[in-house]
């Protein structure tokens, strides 16, 4: 720790008082905690590697959803969130670890932040508004499919971008110069030389592309995905569409459009889901026999004949081992005497 004395001139010639070093300290440590009093907001935060919607009072770690709208706390997001409608911030941070996926609008008023670590990802099907003083840090992905509003200006406000920001509004509101030069953009197309954001061309490019089409949805199986034969497995996503069509090998399945659908044939399988005027696609379930059979060829065999004879009889070849977990129904061998 290092020690350090402060000395304190009176307007008396001559005379100096000296604090101590402990003094200082405590000086420095209350008035910390003072001003973190002012400031401060309580914190919340969803489960670790888990899935579910933001309203879902099972999502979070105090056992109560915070609301989505005059949100004042900060917040951190772990695992997979969803949510369809409206999240509105008045203060705190937002800060995503994981996955955070909203069918509607994000607002973050004047005095709220937002923070996206390295690797997260985020998606706004909706609009994105940020309000006159809210700092932004980016390092992961970021997809506003809706209309783009940065409110602050040069001296209020940033938008630091170590990540992947990807805009669909034409026209978006960016403040120029200051804190937000990371999005400057001269050439929407010649994303990431010239621009610091891509739009919907690039995304459709972009690795993310397949898990952005399916808006973080994924089919949940009652049980194991493989069955020889005959089988039956239930499948299902959370009920918070609008409709629903499942598909079998591409094909849509007349009658399945519930959010569950019981699958007795092997196929994949996949679900189209409707929110407003977004129709995400999950990504497919393979249902059957998926395993492999196994075949291992018996040893070579090496047979020594007399000089000017060319064939061999009563030489055994051996037999291939073979594993198939729904049954071997024959194997032969083709070879012939040499």
């Amino acid at each position: 720790m290092f020690r350090f004395t402060t000395k304190i001139k009176h307007t008396t010639p001559c005379r100096s008082w000296e604090l101590s070093p402990i003094y200082v300290r405590w000086v420095v440590v209350i008035s910390f905690l003072f001003f973190s009093f002012l400031s401060g907001f309580s914190q919340d935060s969803t489960l670790d590697n888990y899935t579910g919607t933001w309203t879902d009072d099972g999502s979070w770690t105090s056992g109560t959803s915070p609301g989505t709208n005059n949100i004042s706390e900060n917040i951190d997001i772990y695992g997979n969130i969803q949510y369809t409608g409206d999240i509105d911030f008045n203060s705190g941070t937002l800060t995503v670890y994981d996955t955070l996926v909203i069918v509607g609008n994000l607002t973050l008023g004047n005095n709220a932040d937002f923070a996206l670590a390295s690797g997260a990802i985020v998606i706004i099907r909706g609009d994105f508004y940020a309000g006159n003083k809210v700092d932004a840090a980016t390092d992961g992905y970021f997809i506003v499919t809706g209309s783009f509003t940065l409110a602050g200006s040069g001296q209020n406000g940033s938008f630091e971008n170590t990540g992947t920001v990807i805009i669909f509004d034409p026209d978006p509101t960016i403040p120029p110069g200051g804190d937000y030069t990371d999005l400057d953009c001269t050439d929407p197309d010649a994303y990431p030389s010239d621009c610091g954001f891509g739009d919907s061309t690039f995304l459709s490019t972009d690795p993310i592309s397949d898990f952005f089409a399916s808006g973080g949805y994924t089919i949940t199986t009652s049980g194991t995905t493989e069955f020889c034969g005959v089988g039956s497995v239930d499948l299902s996503v959370p009920d918070e569409g609008d409709s629903y069509q499942w598909y079998l090998d591409s094909s849509p399945i007349s009658g399945a459009t519930s959010f569950t659908y019981t699958a007795t044939l092997a196929g994949s399988y996949y679900i189209e889901i409707t929110i407003g005027d977004e129709v995400l696609t999950t990504p497919e379930v393979i249902l059957g026999d998926i395993t492999s059979p196994t075949i291992t060829a018996p040893a070579n065999v090496s047979v020594t004949s007399d000089l000017g004879v060319c064939t061999a009889t009563g030489v055994g070849l051996g037999s291939p081992i073979t594993t198939d977990n729904c049954g071997v129904a024959s194997v032969s061998s083709d070879a012939s005497e040499p």
